[in-house]
């Protein structure tokens, strides 16, 4: 089932700047191979506060300095996540041990570890899943649900803090189908 008018959404794709695109790609590929790494130093390793901190804000940004993630609002909320290391690392091992697993299961262990973590939640979740597994884990915020659900005509849940496992299975297809498409039939020709 497809939720876009695929004409338009290629009308609109040919007017877009294909070297930006393809720029962005790159970038966006870089930042999460460097992410990924970021990712396994923290997970694998106890660290001082401020080496987590500064880990941290590799991954979100800081002042003056964008992050290797690319989800807003996750550079507000990381002061409360630099004295939560353990939960963090905890979060970080659990995705990247369970990407066996189908993405419901991997989501529903994240989202159960979220609640001890505060300021955390389905950004970091989807960031971190991404992040290691970008063909399986689709990211999840705001701004693709509502496109979804308002441009798409998508019957999904309105908020990502109330995705559950399940619910976040259902988004994720979405997401792979919709990509697949656009690959297929845009990017490719």
């Amino acid at each position: 089932m497809f939720f876009y008018d695929l004409k338009k959404l290629k009308a609109h794709y040919i007017l877009l700047d294909q070297k930006d695109i393809q720029a962005g790609f790159k970038k966006k590929h870089a930042d999460y191979r460097e992410a990924k790494e970021v990712l396994n130093i923290i997970a694998d390793h106890q660290h001082s506060p401020a080496e987590f901190k500064e880990l941290v804000e590799d991954m979100v940004g800081k002042a003056g300095a964008p992050g290797l993630w690319y989800s807003n609002g996750m550079f507000r909320l990381k002061t409360g996540l630099f004295k939560q290391q353990i939960g963090f690392r905890k979060l970080i091992e659990t995705v990247r041990s369970n990407l066996d697993k189908s993405p419901q299961y991997i989501y529903q262990m994240a989202k159960d570890i979220t609640k001890g973590i505060k300021g955390v939640g389905p950004n970091f979740i989807g960031e971190i899943m991404m992040t290691y597994a970008p063909d399986k884990l689709a990211n999840i915020n705001q701004n693709l649900i509502t496109v979804l659900r308002k441009e798409g005509g998508a019957d999904i849940k309105a908020y990502s803090s109330s995705y559950n496992g399940t619910n976040y299975e259902e988004y994720n297809a979405i997401i792979n189908v919709i990509s697949r498409v656009v690959w297929c039939f845009f990017v490719k020709g």
